[in-house]
């Protein structure tokens, strides 16, 4: 029979706990969630000597010294008849309602690094620290807060002001000896309109030379003041398209720690982890690209560990043999990939659309991920499982794959698929625990 036991302890808001009771005479059931808030919920024995205040006091169920689940304590009911109904919010849940009054923008940055400094700055806001720990980081590979196709950066402006063709010296009149000759003689009056004529003409020349000068030193000019100006508007736009694809926390768009949280989640998976730690119980924050392992070793078997077939749902909603996958842009503009699987019977098309995808590229790869589950119809979202050599409790945790299996004469017929665990809750009342999963492959 495996030895239950319930904890009590007051948390002080700086980090710190003690002991408040450390055998609760309680039934419970503890969930752990990939991802997700958590929670415990406990019916309390009637005549204890104990004392519980929501957000003070912290519950922690173990099995067999194992920590199953911990909450806060949030709500506390009478039920009438001695006993007292308790329910408890995971770490992430106590977190999630408090508001984000910050301002900062997170760009080209892992999710996770989004993820932690949420929860580092909510535990820093004062009374609100229960002690969660963060763990070594490591990168999980996934950027978010970056324009979607990628932009260049324009780098700084190169160009040299460009160099101003000289004017050549203006013909001056008295450059030309016989321009003031005196004198009526025919001989002097033509010396002096030949040395005239000569100027005017060079003077015309001058002229003629002087604009087309100017008209290239301006037209140069422009050019360079034109380079400058779109350098100028391309640097502003590559900021601008910066800036709206970043991440924002701004408090006056109402953020709350959970929605951030929720919104990172999208991109990677987190859980809290929770152990002992000098006879206290100890949260550590895990963030991956993806949380769990494929447990080859285990298996969930209806008549071996699973205690009834489940339900399995055929939903057509689900099938295509094509996915239209619509982003960013409108009319004939926009982002647009489809992929095309096989067909047994009638041809189906789904569409799905998400304005934050920008390249076609990106939607190509979401509509060819979409399509990969809809090809296959089958899925499970509920297991009843009971504590077994085939999967043993504590071998398998959220975010792991198990095999599950169902030989049972079926509508559905033989199920032969990969789940992924999502949430599991157990009882103190007996050896079993109900799991939420989704197939292993499933997409959009």
């Amino acid at each position: 029979m495996a030895d239950w036991r319930i904890y009590a302890f007051d948390l002080d808001g700086n980090g710190g706990m003690s002991l408040n009771d450390g055998d609760v005479r309680a039934s419970a059931q503890p969930t752990r969630e990939l991802s997700g808030h958590g929670a415990l919920n406990l019916t309390l024995a009637p005549e204890q000597d104990i004392t519980l205040t929501p957000w003070k006091s912290l519950m922690v169920a173990e099995l067999d010294g194992s920590i199953r689940g911990a909450g806060v304590v949030s709500n506390l009911v009478d039920d009438g008849d001695g006993s007292l109904s308790v329910t408890c919010v995971g770490i992430p849940g106590y977190y999630a309602p408090l508001p984000a009054d910050m301002n900062r923008k997170y760009r080209d940055v892992d999710p996770a690094l989004v993820l932690r400094d949420m929860f580092k700055w909510a535990a820093g806001r004062g009374g609100t620290d229960v002690g969660l720990r963060y763990g070594t980081y490591s990168d999980t590979g996934v950027r978010v807060g970056n324009p979607d196709p990628p932009v260049k950066d324009p780098g700084k402006f190169r160009d040299k002001p460009p160099t101003m063709r000289p004017i050549p010296k203006e013909p001056q009149k008295k450059d030309y000896p016989n321009y003031y000759l005196k004198g009526n003689k025919s001989a002097q009056v033509a010396k002096r309109k030949q040395a005239r004529d000569k100027y005017n003409a060079d003077m015309k020349a001058w002229r003629t030379q002087r604009d087309a000068i100017k008209k290239d030193n301006k037209d140069r000019m422009k050019k360079f003041t034109d380079a400058q100006k779109a350098h100028a508007s391309a640097v502003k736009e590559y900021r601008k398209t910066l800036d709206d694809a970043a991440i924002k926390v701004q408090w006056w768009d109402n953020p709350t720690i959970g929605g951030v949280v929720d919104d990172m989640a999208k991109h990677i998976d987190y859980r809290v982890v929770t152990d002992w730690s000098g006879g206290f119980p100890r949260f550590t924050l895990e963030t991956a690209k993806r949380l769990g392992r494929r447990q080859t070793g285990l298996r969930f078997a209806v008549g071996e560990n699973v205690l009834a077939s489940p339900q399995v749902d055929w939903t057509g909603d689900t099938y295509a043999t094509q996915v239209v996958f619509l982003g960013a842009g409108e009319g004939a503009a926009m982002i647009r990939g489809v992929a095309n699987g096989q067909r047994d019977g009638l041809a189906r098309s789904v569409f799905i659309s998400d304005q934050s995808v920008r390249s076609k590229a990106a939607a190509q790869k979401r509509a060819q991920r979409a399509l990969k589950w809809r090809q296959t119809m089958p899925q499970i979202t509920d297991l009843t499982v009971r504590d077994d050599d085939n999967a043993p409790f504590g071998s398998f945790e959220v975010g792991d794959e198990i095999r599950v299996t169902d030989t049972s004469g079926r509508w559905a017929g033989t199920v032969d698929m990969w789940v992924r665990i999502l949430a599991i809750t157990e009882s103190t009342e007996a050896a079993v625990a109900t799991l939420t999963v989704t197939r292993a492959d499933k997409g959009e």
